[in-house]
């Protein structure tokens, strides 16, 4: 048998003398605490965060961070002004940030720069490299951070169930060690900076059911090359692995991908899909029609637009149909709830399709652009019934899928107010996908934003989830709001009026063209509407 797993089952015997041997406090909020490690004997310092609002009862899901190297227990709770707590606060989650038995114990992970994933030479002489002394504060520092896990998870009663596993750098290193060496003890796995892993022996079959999300810095960041690699290699083995950077060095990384990676633990014990809900229409019937002068889309609006003029004007409204369809009616029901408070919403694609094969696939970006042509000359033209009708100045562009990166390709125009991305996020750079060939929408896109910008979600089922949670990082110089509901990537279009996605829709319009307060309280504050509906997950960025 081997020796380290002989030393290793030992010391977990000793562990659970240990824990026995606690002091049960129970205290919640930030505290700084001591065991006697019983392998040593030694007095071991660790620090927990338990939320201030934990009623004792409820079984909170429970965090082990590893810090870096020459770094120690309190490093990363207290760096960027206590923001892992305030995330652990906010979100319910107890976080053991243990000292691994010395400041450079690295959790059991021999392996340190330059020997990260696809540097077999550096990994091999390192591994050469341990000494016998060595190698017991490897294993003493593995065991040393089970022990202060087991020992607030006894003390807490913590969900088992949904135990997470992060660490940067050389704590990276020991999320990748202890992934493997316990596997059924973690729900997910989120490695910061430190792709330590070595090809040639590291069992990947262990962690194969694990979820993964490994975060890495642009700037000044050694181990980036390393995790490329290691990303495009665990894509190219079909693991749950998500992988996102972040324009930080080494160190300023880490809490720029916190609030990201909370997320990711949020939906690995995601609710189920909640129930249909009918969702009333607006005061207003409507009417949809492909008029002659726009053939090539449908225009849904209020039926009497004599209660329309000068004073009381429709704002516009662009749609691009999931797969870049040309169908006007492919969303007639959402469409229609939203033109019934007052919109003229604007589908690409006629009211009544022509039958047989589709046409091969073209850019169709510029149709959204075409239908707010259209209605600009509408309302100027006193020929028109629209004429001095609708607000030039209030126009919105969205889309669903295809659509989606139909609004983000179209979003430079300066007459768009707001941009809303439903079931949709910009392709990555080197996609395959079929939408490359519909629709010109990318990340650059992004950078062309002028006005506040929203996403609607189907929740982490959701094909296009890993691709907006990616646009809503980037997105730094508009406001942009994020909101998830766990219905997958068909959403609730197809329910009466529109179903949750109809009444979200309706309200962030509200707030955006017409500037309702009411509506507004939806989206802003953090007890919005939505922020306080359990049913959605909500992030947000320069949003008042």
């Amino acid at each position: 048998m081997n020796r380290l797993f002989v030393t290793c089952i030992c010391a977990l015997v000793a562990l659970g003398l240990t824990i026995s041997a606690q002091v049960p406090t129970r205290a919640t909020g930030d505290q700084r605490r001591q065991y006697v490690f019983a392998p040593t004997g030694q007095q071991m310092p660790y620090r927990i965060y338990v939320p201030k609002t934990w009623d004792g009862k409820v079984s909170l899901p429970i965090i082990l961070m590893l810090h870096g190297a020459g770094a120690n227990e309190s490093t990363y709770l207290d760096q960027a002004d206590g923001l892992l707590m305030k995330l652990a606060e906010q979100h319910g989650y107890i976080v053991v940030s243990p000292l691994g038995f010395s400041p450079l114990g690295a959790y059991g992970n021999p392996l340190r720069l330059p020997a990260v994933f696809g540097q077999p030479a550096a990994a091999a002489s390192q591994r050469a490299a341990v000494t016998p002394v060595r190698q017991r504060e490897l294993t003493l520092s593995e065991l040393e951070v089970m022990t202060a896990l087991e020992i607030v998870t006894e003390e807490y009663g913590a969900d088992r169930s949904r135990t997470y596993l992060a660490g940067h750098s050389m704590g990276s290193g020991g999320a990748w060690h202890l992934a493997a060496r316990y596997p059924e003890r973690w729900r997910a796995v989120a490695p910061m900076s430190g792709p330590f892993v070595d090809e040639a022996t590291y069992p990947f079959d262990r962690i194969r059911r694990l979820p993964i999300f490994m975060t890495e810095g642009t700037g000044a960041t050694p181990s980036l090359e390393g995790s490329r690699v290691l990303a495009r290699d665990m894509r190219e083995r079909g693991f749950a692995f998500e992988y996102l950077e972040v324009d930080g060095n080494h160190g300023s990384m880490v809490p720029m991908v916190w609030p990201r990676i909370f997320e990711f633990f949020n939906r690995q014990g995601q609710a189920p899909a909640p129930p249909p809900r009918a969702t009333g229409p607006g005061p207003h019937g409507v009417t949809a029609e492909s008029y002659p002068t726009l053939a090539t889309h449908t225009a849904y609006h209020p039926t009497n637009l004599d209660e329309f003029g000068p004073s009381n004007r429709l704002p516009i409204v662009s749609w691009g149909n999931g797969a870049c369809a040309r169908n006007g009616s492919a969303f007639s029901g959402f469409l229609t709830q939203i033109a019934s408070h007052g919109y003229l919403a604007i589908s690409v694609g006629p009211k009544n399709p022509p039958s047989g094969p589709a046409p091969a696939p073209t850019i169709d970006d510029q149709l959204l652009l075409d239908a707010i042509d259209w209605a600009v000359r509408q309302n100027g033209d006193r020929s028109s019934r629209f004429h001095d009708k609708l607000d030039t100045t209030r126009i919105a562009v969205m889309g669903q899928s295809c659509g989606g990166l139909q609004a983000l390709a179209v979003s430079y125009d300066p007459r768009i107010t707001t941009t809303v991305v439903w079931n949709s996020g910009a392709l990555p750079p080197g996609s395959a996908s079929p939408a490359l060939k519909q629709s010109a929408g990318n990340k650059d896109s992004l950078t062309r934003l002028h006005g506040p910008v929203a996403y609607f979600i189907g929740g982490p089922t959701d094909v296009a989830y890993p691709n907006a949670e990616d646009d809503f990082a980037r997105i730094s110089k508009v406001p942009v709001f994020k909101g998830n509901l766990n219905v997958g990537h068909g959403g609730t279009y197809r329910q009466a009026g529109g179903g949750r996605f109809g009444e979200v829709a309706v309200a962030w319009l509200d707030y955006q063209l017409k500037g309702s307060a009411e509506a507004a309280r939806w989206f802003v504050g953090v007890d919005c509407r939505l922020c306080t509906d359990p049913l959605w997950a909500i992030e947000k960025k320069g949003m008042r």
